[in-house]
């Protein structure tokens, strides 16, 4: 029978995804699920206050902001979908009375904002085991009340918008639950904004929780919030709160209209659904100008950054973008390219299993096949070293995605082992070379290591997504489903083809000019690589029969593993947000000294917690590592003959790393010997890729 469960609460008591993911920081288990049935109704009462902006906008010295807001969120636990999912709607009010800096007057608007309808589909659902993993997704209607003299303090944002977070939680042992979400927004256009047309760039961010149950009521949350800073162009100033109640409003991005108006940080209330600090993301915002006249009105001056600490949504504008933008549709080539190609040797564990089942395969055979893959991923290189030459790479990108989608859709229809074995050579042969198109264009693109960042946190992702969801489909439509996914995938990444530059004359053009190549340091580098995914692949490899031997049981250590994945996600993401903006060697040698000491914690008979954390510095540190690596090689040759021998010598690395260490436990008849070795090898890295630092020119 449905339970009917209808509750008020604070917002700082939500017990599921907060208000608006758009926007509004999760809390430590969101996502733990109620039984299928279970009716439930969440009354917010938010407010802000503040009434110092410092800053040279506020002349007067007369600033303030309060907000008063309040909504009401529905949610019905139930089982349509066939598995768990929360289909839900959030219906906003909101009160707005500001003083917007270097104002003469106080502006106040109070009403409807716009509303959210969506869900969370839950992929995972064990309470057992305290493991979830779900999709929450929340589309913004624009149908709340909007000003547009006064965008500043209207509830509604006059648009549309979508929020997407997917959450992955974990139960570690009887007390501790680790939690990850990546949360991506998007905006359409706001085509009222002060006489002119507003929009935003999407928004990005990770956070993740550690939680600790002190008693079966209570528990401690530490937590992982990564900010991405940005200096505005001009006139930086912040608010500063007196008094804050956890915030529930949005301020959208202020119109930077030419000549005009500057709105600051008071710029748009959207709904009481959805807060972010400023500086978690970077924003960029386009404007163009309407014909009819923009309604006259005082100048007003005021600041284009608002206050992390404020909690206001109000990003970083200026009205020149920066010299070193990151092209978004060539970013988006880079990771979705990268992330699907390939897909089945990250996922293989899934696709291992179901190949036994299904086909009935020997381990031989199932170790071919992905060999096989493997080889020709790495044999993509040498063909590539005419054609990344002589070629238009949009060209061969397309191609190469045809020849990929056709292979896949033959792997989903043969029968027989010998023609699914040709069938993914030819697809891994198809998806290298989409791999060192990506590489070559990451090496090209004006910051490398952000793109290399997002490259390695794109498969990360992908691989994740498919380890949860891979047994499921498998059970209802067998191994087919997977290579049909990965068709359509790809189909759907066919436009992004034309955002790779033509060529290496066009990258170098639109980069920096690179010094000239050191073919000693570049030997250096390439060195440098191939140990690392030496020691790597190997230690990785054997890491769950080290904690086998330790006494940990297969269900905690693969719990650990999993989790380890997660904080893979983290490094690269880590790697993009300061790459760029701290010292190189300096990351280097944090990076590679937190590996190799991750390495030598697990020497001896490591107990649960001192695996735990091996395993989680270990990966957090592998995937930090890399882009910063392969921005340097970079630096030395933005051509991409590098990158392709670069994508060579990772593959010769991952093979080779498996078989030292085998060789190397027989020898031994333990760890000791394969662990001493990879954390050698790790600090040889380490040498010879600080070795490889580029000539200043």
């Amino acid at each position: 029978m449905t339970r009917n469960l209808i509750r008020t609460a604070l917002a700082v008591a939500s017990t599921l995804a907060s208000l608006s993911p758009q926007a509004a920081d999760l809390n430590a288990r969101d996502f733990f699920a109620a039984p299928v049935g279970t009716n439930l109704g969440v009354l917010y009462l938010p407010a802000t206050r503040a009434d110092s902006f410092h800053g040279p906008a506020d002349t007067t010295g007369k600033a303030d902001l309060r907000v008063n807001a309040m909504a009401y969120r529905q949610v019905f636990f139930s089982d349509l979908c066939g598995t768990l999912c929360t289909p839900q709607f959030i219906v906003p009010f909101v009160d707005t009375d500001a003083r917007l800096p270097g104002a003469a007057g106080r502006s106040r608007q109070s009403g409807f904002g716009d509303p959210q309808v969506g869900g969370t589909l839950f992929f995972i659902n064990q309470p057992q085991s305290r493991t979830y993993s779900g999709l929450l997704t929340l589309i913004t209607l624009p149908v709340g009340e909007y000003h547009s003299r006064e965008p500043g303090v209207s509830p509604g944002a006059n648009r549309w918008g979508a929020t997407f977070v997917y959450n992955y939680t974990q139960g570690l042992g009887e007390k501790w639950v680790l939690e990850a979400n990546l949360e991506a927004q998007f905006y359409a256009t706001n085509d009222d904004y002060l006489g002119s047309d507003l929009k935003q760039d999407p928004l990005y961010r990770l956070q993740a929780f550690a939680s600790y149950d002190f008693t079966p009521s209570t528990y401690g949350v530490l937590r992982l919030h990564p900010q991405h800073l940005r200096r505005p162009a001009a006139d930086p100033g912040r608010w500063r709160r007196t008094a804050h109640r956890r915030p529930t409003h949005r301020r959208h991005p202020p119109a930077l209209h030419p000549g005009r108006i500057r709105a600051g940080p008071l710029a748009g209330f959207a709904q009481p659904t959805d807060v972010q600090p400023v500086a978690q993301c970077r924003h960029r915002q386009r404007f163009r100008r309407h014909r009819r006249p923009v309604a006259p009105g005082p100048r007003v001056l005021t600041p284009v950054r608002g206050s992390p600490s404020m909690h206001s949504h109000t990003p970083a504008l200026s009205d020149t973008a920066p010299s070193a933008r990151q092209p978004l549709g060539l970013l988006a080539a880079i990771v979705l390219f990268a992330a699907i190609t390939p897909a089945v040797l990250l996922m293989a564990p899934a696709i291992a299993a179901q190949l036994a089942s299904q086909w009935q395969l020997s381990p031989t055979q199932i170790g071919d096949l992905f060999s096989a893959e493997l080889g020709a991923m790495s044999l993509a290189t040498l063909p590539a070293i005419w054609w990344l030459k002589h070629l238009d790479w949009r060209r061969a990108a397309l191609c190469s995605a045809v020849l990929f989608i056709a292979a896949n859709l033959l792997s989903m229809l043969v029968h027989d082992y010998w023609l699914l074995l040709v069938a993914r050579f030819c697809s891994a042969l198809a998806g290298g070379s989409l791999m060192i198109i990506c590489l070559v264009s990451a090496a090209a693109s004006p910051n490398p290591s952000r793109a290399y960042g997002f490259w390695v946190m794109g498969q990360l992702v992908l691989g994740a997504i498919g380890l949860s969801l891979l047994p499921l489909l498998f059970e209802h439509f067998g191994l087919g489903a997977c290579y049909l996914i990965l068709a359509l995938l790809m189909v759907l990444c066919l436009p992004l083809a034309r955002c790779f530059p033509v060529g290496a004359e066009q990258s170098l053009d639109a980069a920096t000019p690179a010094p000239p190549i050191s073919w000693f340091k570049a030997g250096l580098g390439i060195l440098g690589i191939l140990t690392f995914y030496i020691s790597l692949s190997g230690v990785w490899t054997f890491i769950g029969a080290i904690g086998s031997q330790a006494g940990l049981s297969a269900q905690a250590s693969g719990d650990i593993l999993a989790i380890a994945t997660l904080m893979g996600i983290v490094g690269a993401l880590c790697a993009t947000l300061f790459g760029d903006r701290l010292p190189g060697s300096g990351l280097l040698w944090l990076g590679y000294g937190l590996m190799a000491g991750s390495v030598l914690v697990l020497y001896g008979q490591p107990q649960l917690a001192r695996f735990a954390l091996a395993a989680l510095v270990f990966k957090f540190t592998w995937t930090f590592i890399l882009p910063l690596v392969l921005a340097r090689m970079a630096q030395m040759d933005r051509s991409g003959r590098l990158m392709n021998a670069s994508n060579l010598v990772i593959s010769v690395g991952l093979a080779i790393g498996p078989a030292l260490a085998g060789r190397l436990i027989e020898s031994s008849g333990g760890f000791h010997s394969l662990l001493l070795a990879g954390a050698a090898l790790t600090l040889l890295s380490l040498a010879l890729v600080l070795g490889c630092r580029p000539t200043r020119s």
